[in-house]
């Protein structure tokens, strides 16, 4: 527990909370209630204002979490007889955001056994006021419950002491200043922001090296001319990257105007060498059943016949119009175009080439000064340019090869990884990271809480329920995603990881108010 004494200077920041102001103005309206409904003696007026005296300058804070919730509750010491007010603000843990639809109930044990029921007050979403008095010094013993229509958390404090007297619980208080960043839980509402725990995480040891993503060979075909003659491609305009769909038409190629190799010539002396080989095998069919002609004779006008066919059937296959239609062999992109459109072709060559990006290899470098470490490599995270990290376990990855030689171009030995590839672009340079032996216990933080200046990095470490602290830290090298922290932060401690630029913000213009208060 922490009781803090509001000072000059935390008094203006509260004050510019939404919630205090909310609850100074409804204690305000009742005051005057009070005062103008009842004929109360003076006596009683002057005791009301010693205990509002009694309690504006001292306020302590709790910062506990649940399941579900991380509470940030801000009350008035206990004191017996008096009342406490109490405010709460609750955070959901998942998107840093205020629940929805979410009560508070608080249920009280005093010292003398007594038991209180309260239910919060909703000033606004994520908001909840109430008030207590309890009836004898001592302690309560308290447990919060939320409820909303997506959860229910419970939450048990410690024991609070209930002191006998303002100035028992005065000689209690120790006079402390606040410190810290200040960062209110309305303005973390707002926008992105989050905070998480510093934990221990099983990582390996972590090499960083430059990587490429590359097509993987089965998932490329090539599109070649099934006959010679000038290209039409039918997509257009036909790029690198479009996408076509099985069986789709990609081009015709014509015979035109040419005057060797012509399509519609071809076709035709294959159609009239297959009208005369028919009526060749029907003559010898019938002189070899009336033994004039050796069987043999048959066997050779039979194989004519056989390849007249297939040249027939090659020949117009996929002709229509008399063009030879080129269909995509399977669904995917375009890779790349091998000839122009209006370009000439030679039966076999290759026009074109669709790939798709079912899956994918990653090729890694791993350079010289860290040969040694090449049979301890067994995995792999990768980073891309628009700031995306992929551990290769995620995508179905494993590793394919490890380089036998030296490639003399990049003075490093190649590592290949096969991934799924779906969301990923070939040919894209990616920030690789490469797992070498066994996995540890490391103290890692997200790489996203981390603030970079001249070289040295920090955090922002929650010290209180909207009070940051910076704090520099000495990390190792992380995979893209997490950090290991060699010193600077705790386990257990909790750090801003979304969110940052907006608490550093806030730190340069604290700053800047108290130098301006100087002056």
């Amino acid at each position: 527990m922490l009781i803090i004494p509001i000072r000059a200077a935390r008094a203006r920041i509260i004050a510019a909370s939404p919630a205090f102001r909310a609850v100074v103005f409804c204690s305000s309206l009742i005051l005057a209630a009070l005062f103008s409904g009842c004929g109360d003696s003076a006596e009683q007026h002057a005791h009301e204002n010693s205990h509002a005296a009694d309690h504006q300058d001292i306020q302590a804070e709790l910062l506990r979490w649940s399941e579900n919730l991380d509470w940030f509750i801000r009350y008035e010491p206990l004191v017996a007889g008096e009342s406490s007010q109490w405010t709460f603000h609750l955070t959901e843990r998942r998107n840093g955001k205020p629940p929805e639809n979410a009560g508070v109930l608080l249920r009280v044990e005093f010292a003398d056994g007594s038991t209180r029921e309260i239910k919060a007050r909703q000033l606004q979403t994520g908001i909840h006021v109430l008030t207590m008095t309890p009836p004898a010094p001592g302690y309560a013993q308290l447990l919060l419950t939320s409820r909303s229509d997506e959860f229910t958390d419970t939450l048990r404090l410690k024991r609070l002491p209930v002191f006998a007297t303002f100035e028992a619980m005065r000689a209690a208080t120790p006079d402390e200043a606040e410190e810290g960043i200040v960062f209110t839980r309305e303005e973390a509402w707002n926008m992105e922001f989050r905070v998480e725990e510093v934990r221990k995480q099983r990582i390996p040891s972590i090499i960083k090296t430059t990587g490429h993503l590359l097509s993987h060979p089965s998932m490329e075909l090539s599109v070649s001319a099934t006959a010679s003659g000038i290209v039409r491609y039918r997509l257009q305009p036909l790029v690198p990257g479009q996408r076509v769909a099985k069986d789709a038409l990609l081009a015709v190629i014509e015979g035109g105007e040419m005057s060797e190799d012509n399509l519609v010539a071809r076709i035709a002396d294959a159609e009239a060498e297959l009208g005369n080989a028919t009526q060749e095998y029907d003559r010898v069919r019938a002189l070899v059943a009336d033994d004039v002609l050796p069987i043999k004779r048959l066997q050779e006008v039979e194989l004519r016949l056989q390849q007249a066919r297939t040249a027939v059937r090659t020949l117009t296959a996929n002709v229509k119009d008399g063009a030879k239609r080129i269909v995509s062999p399977i669904a995917g992109y375009i890779r790349d175009v091998g000839v122009p459109n209006g370009g000439f072709v030679q039966s076999g060559q290759r026009l074109l080439t669709v790939a798709r990006n079912d899956r994918m290899l990653l090729k890694a470098e791993l350079y010289q000064n860290n040969y040694a470490q090449l049979p301890n490599i067994n995995g792999a995270t990768f980073r891309t340019d628009d700031g995306r990290s992929f551990d290769i376990r995620e995508l179905n990855g494993t590793l394919r090869a490890r380089g036998a030689a030296v490639d003399a171009s990049a003075y490093s030995i190649p590592v290949y990884f096969e991934i799924d590839g779906a969301s990923l672009l070939p040919g894209e340079f990616v920030d690789v990271y490469l797992h070498a032996g066994e996995e540890k216990a490391r103290l890692v933080l997200p790489i996203s809480a981390l603030t970079e200046e001249l070289g040295t990095f920090a955090v922002y470490v929650q010290t209180g329920g909207e009070r940051f602290e910076k704090r520099q830290v000495r990390v190792g090298t992380g995979d893209g995603t997490y950090v290991p922290v060699l010193e600077g932060v705790q386990e257990g401690e909790r750090v801003v990881t979304q969110g940052v630029h907006a608490v550093r913000l806030a730190a340069s213009a604290g700053q800047i108010q108290a130098h301006n208060h100087e002056h």
